[in-house]
């Protein structure tokens, strides 16, 4: 708790300046209104091109998984966050030692963690977004080249292309990030969306989103019904 208190406090001085490195590819270091951003964007951009795929994905257990090591070193090579290093080099170290409660107290495991933060941590959704910003924005950049983009929400985010490039980009955006920050991609909970239907050559693993609703039957019963075709961030 008395670190939280003082991760917030340290935030609440210096949290512009993680912000402002992550805008505009990541939108959850800060940046008010995230989650209208996302949705209002993705509705606007699926207007506006309707020959585009949108896909969101699904990283597994993304806050637990992230490497240490990937987070501090991008805090050190990045001069605008620096400020920051210390901080985490104490509290986020890359590899920290687990301990379990035995029958004699508080014992020492014979191995360390070097993955993840904490749920519910500043410190560790900061880090999450610094760790993936180089392969967000290099997915940004590729997308943009067909008038596509990504926008994120920590691990959450949405992304469109051009049916007939947006695959190649999708997987190999995937693979940067594995390498990068050990993350793997939960393509069964992945979706996909096409306004006009095309979807290129779509991964057989990665299903087609559908909207649910729950309706109430005559008898009073509820059950859920696919209402239509879309994606949903969260």
């Amino acid at each position: 708790m008395l670190r939280r208190l003082v991760t917030r406090a340290a935030r609440a001085k210096y949290g512009d300046i993680v912000r402002e490195e992550c805008e505009p590819v990541q939108l959850a270091a800060g940046t008010k209104g995230v989650g209208q951003k996302l949705a209002i964007g993705s509705q606007l951009t699926a207007e506006l091109f309707p020959d585009h795929v949108f896909v969101v994905l699904d990283w597994k257990n993304a806050f637990n998984c992230v490497h240490r090591s990937r987070v501090v070193h991008v805090i050190r090579s990045t001069p605008s966050v620096r400020v920051w290093l210390r901080a985490y080099n104490s509290h986020t170290a890359p590899m920290s030692p687990i301990y379990y409660r035995g029958d004699k107290g508080l014992v020492k495991n014979d191995y360390a963690s070097v993955t993840g933060g904490q749920q519910g941590d500043l410190m560790g959704s900061d880090g999450y977004c610094l760790a993936t910003l180089e392969d967000n924005r290099w997915l940004d950049a590729e997308l943009g080249k067909h008038g596509g983009s990504y926008r994120a929400g920590v691990d959450d985010g949405v992304l469109h292309g051009p049916a007939e490039v947006v695959w190649d980009l999708v997987e190999r955006y995937i693979a940067r990030v594995e390498l990068s920050c050990g993350l793997s991609v939960n393509r069964s909970k992945s979706k996909c969306w096409s306004p006009n239907g095309h979807y290129g050559a779509r991964p057989a693993d990665f299903p087609i989103g559908e909207l649910t609703r729950r309706v109430r039957d005559a008898d009073g019963a509820e059950r859920e019904e696919v209402a239509g075709r879309g994606v949903v961030l969260w």
